[in-house]
């Protein structure tokens, strides 16, 4: 089970690399972020969460559906964005690394949290499978 899960990590990987050179550059990019925030940007719970942004760097809304975010390249699926979030046309959207794995009308808390030493933010979009 073990070496499967690995090779399938390992796949999705592949194919990420492969749809990212034939595009040629990535329609979301992981604009700016902030570990160890202290006063920057305060969440609606009042908490200094660590937080990144996502840009969409073309003219058209994104559906994030099938897409997910993680902070180790060994598992691109841990926490997939819901596919209730649309990333508005050159538009941004926050999200909180706090380890939460929820998503508000106002917010998203990522189901990872950020560290000074291990700083790594990742977005997949994972191709369906065939069967």
């Amino acid at each position: 089970m073990h070496k499967y899960y690995n090779m399938k990590n390992l796949l999705i990987v592949i194919i990420s690399l492969i749809t990212l050179l034939f595009n040629g550059y990535s329609q979301i990019v992981i604009n700016e972020y902030q570990c160890s925030n202290v006063n920057t940007i305060t969440d609606a719970n009042g908490d200094n969460s660590d937080w990144f942004e996502l840009y969409n760097t073309t003219g058209s809304a994104i559906d994030l559906n099938g897409y997910y975010l993680s902070d180790r390249i060994t598992n691109p699926t841990k926490w997939q964005i819901p596919s209730s979030i649309m990333l508005p046309a050159n538009g941004f959207i926050t999200v909180f690394a706090n380890g939460g794995g929820t998503v508000t009308a106002r917010e998203i808390h990522a189901g990872f949290k950020l560290t000074q030493t291990n700083q790594n933010m990742l977005l997949f979009q994972v191709l369906p499978e065939i069967l």
